[in-house]
């Protein structure tokens, strides 16, 4: 991902929404939106209060319900963010699993691992990646509308780079609330990580200097 040069060092928060129904249910749910559970809105509480003293310069989501709620309750109790109303972008969106969506997981991911010849889920992680898990989940979709690996990472890059050079000439942080899968594909896409789970509420930290991203911290939860 080629973005512009900047000696600035931003800091960008990817927080995970929090908990919703359908994560409850442990069904997939990726442009289906469910409320949040109350165990959701108990945890981002506790997210925002010990989060409330970091200043942030900006606060994005993506455009699905419980993202703008995430980071509504964020911003209501941080201190730096009190006069900023939250950016909805549809680029942060999270991955579209077609005829999929409100499965069981484990169904999903029971034919993602038979259809790649793994033994189990943990195999499955361990060898395979983002892309080609993506990939066959379109493949499998009996309607074929889930997304492509290629669309989901073209657009989560256009939604970093729009943000980036939103900031530039600037240094500090930047909160961007999106979800579990798009924030997996991130670290497997920038730095080859697989990462099984990425927690409700939880923060990923990457910083981004003079065109290139770092990691900082991931599945970091404010407790």
């Amino acid at each position: 991902m080629r973005l512009m040069n900047m000696s600035k060092k931003l800091s960008l928060f990817l927080v995970r929404h929090g908990e919703t129904f359908m994560n409850h249910y442990d069904r997939v749910q990726g442009w289906s939106d469910t409320p949040l559970t109350e165990k959701g809105e108990q945890d981002l509480l506790v997210f925002a209060k010990n989060t409330k003293e970091i200043p942030f310069l900006q606060a994005y989501s993506s455009d699905l319900r419980r993202t703008v709620v995430t980071a509504n309750l964020i911003i209501e109790h941080n201190h730096s963010l009190q006069e900023t109303t939250v950016q909805p972008m549809p680029e942060f969106r999270e991955t579209f699993f077609g005829s999929f969506e409100g499965e069981f997981n484990q169904v999903v991911w029971d034919l993602i691992i038979e259809k790649l010849g793994y033994e189990n889920f943990e195999d499955l992680i361990a060898g395979s990646n983002s892309a080609e898990i993506q990939d066959t989940v379109k493949l499998l979709d009996p309607a074929g509308h889930a997304e492509s690996y290629l669309e989901v990472i073209t657009r989560l890059e256009a939604g970093l780079k729009a943000v980036v050079e939103a900031h530039q000439g600037e240094e500090g942080n930047i909160l961007i609330v999106l979800h579990g899968n798009v924030i997996r594909m991130l670290l497997n896409h920038l730095f080859e990580m697989n990462i099984d789970i990425v927690e409700n509420a939880s923060a990923t930290i990457l910083n981004y200097e003079n065109q290139q991203f770092t990691v900082e911290k991931v599945n970091h939860l404010y407790y």
